[in-house]
Parts: C-alpha cells; structure tokens; sequence
C-alpha cells in the first residue's frame, strides 16, 4: 500500500488557503497599487486577516466546522465586495473559484469525522 502525501490532502489544502487568505488581505490593502487606499479598506483587510487566521488555527481541532465558516466567510466577501463596487464577482474568477473549491473539498473531506483528540 503506498503511502500517501500528507501536503496533498484536501485538509493541507484547505488550511493553506485558509493561511494564503491571511496573507492576502494583510499585505495587499497596504501596497501602493491598491485601488482603494481608505483607511476603512485597510481595516477591513486587518478583521478578515484575524478572522481567518482564526480559522486555520481553529482548523487544527475542529476542520468541519472551521472550513464552513472560512467558505461563508469568503463568499460573503465576495459578495460584499461586489455589491460595493470594490471589485466585480468575474474579476479574478479562477483564483476565486480555487479557492472556494479547495475548501469545499476540505469540507468533504472532513465529512463524518471526528476530531483529533487532544491529549490532556
């Protein structure tokens, strides 16, 4: 029987967009080609970096609950963000749509399973 891959499960990946997404709205709010330079961006980038590192740490003893929250979450940004004119839902639609996958697979495959146990 082969022995499979760790870093290419579906729970690695879906924490890693998870972790990509902390990256992204804590950097790109506070680079000088952002089109939206208000400090209420940058903010909101801020609460979103903190909300979804919360979940890829969350994520390592409850990953069911945490990748349906951080898919919630990234659709109602989405959606948010098209409805202000931030950016269209088309604009970047590959990347959105991998990254929604990816942590719908996460939710997949998580199905059914219990949590790790934590040692006391």
């Amino acid at each position: 029987m082969p022995v499979r891959d760790w870093r290419k499960t579906p729970l690695f990946l879906a924490r890693g967009v998870l972790y990509l997404l902390v990256t992204i709205h804590l950097i790109l709010p506070f680079t000088p080609v952002n089109p939206h330079p208000e400090i209420r961006i940058k903010i909101a980038g801020i609460i979103l970096a903190t909300l979804f590192l919360t979940l890829g740490i969350r994520s390592l003893r409850k990953p069911n609950s945490s990748f349906k929250s951080g898919l919630a979450l990234l659709l109602i940004v989405y959606l948010v963000s098209a409805a202000t004119g931030a950016s269209s839902l088309g604009e970047g639609l590959i990347v959105k749509i991998v990254f929604a996958s990816l942590l719908g697979a996460g939710i997949y495959s998580t199905r059914g399973k219990r949590a790790r146990p934590t040692a006391s």
